[in-house]
């Protein structure tokens, strides 16, 4: 099963977390002394948290009439947020609250 066919079933709003897919992206955005409030942020939004992953993610991101929100932690990471909506996807950057 791959993430096209569970799609439609996945909670939206989704706030994507990414370091533009650098090598330890995950550890970046784990250790980041930010994540605690993006965390919190996410609760009140009533929304998922997910570390952004191109390959698999772009089935999910911006797919239904509710928009997701992208937390870019660098300039890699803000490159692919502007190539989302560049492309259509219904995708806002996250400001952390």
């Amino acid at each position: 099963m791959t993430m096209n066919d569970i799609s439609r079933f996945v909670h939206h709003p989704i706030l994507f977390l990414s370091a533009g897919g650098v090598v330890g992206q995950s550890s970046i955005i784990e250790t980041s002394p930010i994540l605690d409030r993006i965390l919190n942020n996410a609760s009140e939004l009533c929304a998922c948290v997910r570390i952004y992953d191109p390959r698999k993610d772009r089935f999910l991101i911006g797919s239904t009439s509710t928009k997701d929100y992208f937390f870019p932690f660098n300039k890699e990471a803000r490159d692919q947020l502007e190539a989302l909506q560049t492309g259509g996807k219904k995708v806002e950057e996250f400001v952390p609250f």
